[in-house]
């Protein structure tokens, strides 16, 4: 009878220790999947109640606070939503909106140029999982890139245009991984997209009623209605509100004599000049015609007439260039009417209207170029 080598033995051995030995690390990465796959649905579980809220959201606002509050995988890290932002029309939005405008400012980037953007996204748009630099940091994370240590940028795409992107910093350097799936977050990403989208589109369709075509500026409707508002709130906080009534000095003259194409010129003009005078509580409006009307909320008289100077002035200083060469310079005249509801119980919106129209009716026939009272 033949005896077992001890040789063989020693191999056998070896390779029942090395097979324990695979088996208990396949066990452990077993494991692993099992706690991974647990978690993947708990966050999966999650985002879908997201997904739902930002469905049903009506606001930037709204939309934004389901992001800060819901969305990460880190759950002390930091999201922002970048949206695209060419014609700057986010702050009218937010201003429009009912609360909790406040959130916004926080996690809500506007952009005017998606450049830099677009250099880290390949084409066509992935999810960008490198770390960034610190200057891409602060742009994407403002006032707080020092908290973020590792980093996930979603982009939007609605209809396969860049709108905007998600971003989500970790404060853990394994938070968001080069090799992590993203696909949990995606679905969240193409609705949050969407859902931008449609609330955009909303806000444009609501203002093609109240602006002027010509101008870009507010029109009457839309003063008419925040007339009311103002003079409402004025009455409850016990504040006065100014109002201006503005009027292009010899208008007619200028559209007979050079044509309704100068006339309009200078109507863009001149409204450019007093929109970049205005607070952002003001009310800038075209009233009609070569006529403008300004609210200005919680405003003494002595600050109604430097606002109202300063108008006249600005306009005055424009110089619009002819076509066919030459020039020529632009007035206004400018009445300026206060109600101060805490001494005054019998004025209406209307009264402080016709104040002020009457007052300009002064300025006019006082030589032009001038603020009356």
């Amino acid at each position: 009878m033949t005896k077992a080598s001890p040789v063989g033995n020693s191999e056998s051995e070896q390779q029942l220790a090395l097979l324990r030995e695979e088996n208990r690390l396949l066990r452990e990465e077993l494991d692993e999947w099992v706690v991974r796959a647990g978690e993947r649905e708990k966050t999966s579980k999650r985002l879908q109640k997201s997904e739902l809220k930002v469905l049903a959201a009506e606001t930037v606002a709204q939309i934004a606070s389901v992001v800060v509050n819901d969305v990460g995988l880190d759950d002390k890290g930091i999201v922002t939503l970048v949206i695209h932002d060419p014609e700057r029309e986010l702050r009218r939005i937010v201003e429009s909106e009912p609360p909790p405008q406040a959130i916004v400012g926080r996690s809500v980037i506007p952009m005017h140029d998606l450049s830099s953007l677009e250099s880290l996204l390949s084409t066509p748009f992935s999810p960008y999982l490198e770390t960034l630099n610190p200057v891409m940091l602060e742009k994407f994370f403002p006032g707080r890139s020092g908290q973020v240590k590792s980093t996930l940028i979603m982009p939007l795409v609605q209809r396969g245009v860049l709108i905007g992107s998600l971003n989500l910093g970790g404060i853990h350097a394994d938070s968001y991984t080069v090799d992590m799936a993203t696909d949990v977050i995606e679905r969240l990403t193409a609705i949050i997209a969407v859902a931008l989208q449609n609330t955009l589109n909303q806000y444009r369709l609501r203002q093609a009623g109240l602006i002027d075509p010509l101008t870009t500026l507010n029109n009457r409707r839309f003063f008419d209605q925040r007339l009311v508002e103002e003079f409402d709130r004025a009455q409850r906080t016990r504040r006065p509100l100014c109002c201006l009534m503005i009027d292009i000095d010899y208008f007619k003259q200028v559209n007979d004599a050079y044509g309704h194409q100068v006339g309009d010129k200078v109507l863009q003009r001149v409204s450019q000049a007093m929109v970049e005078q205005m607070r952002s509580t003001d009310v800038l409006a075209r009233y009609g015609g070569e006529e403008f009307v300004v609210l200005l909320p919680e405003t003494l008289a002595v600050t109604a007439m430097d606002v109202a100077e300063r108008l006249r002035t600005e306009v005055a200083r424009e110089v619009i260039l002819l076509d066919g060469g030459g020039e020529i310079t632009i007035t206004v005249s400018i009445g300026l009417s206060i109600i101060d509801t805490r001494n005054s119980t019998q004025d209406t919106p209307r009264t402080l209207l016709a104040y002020a129209d009457q007052a300009l009716y002064k300025a006019k026939h006082g030589g032009r170029n001038r603020v009356e009272r």
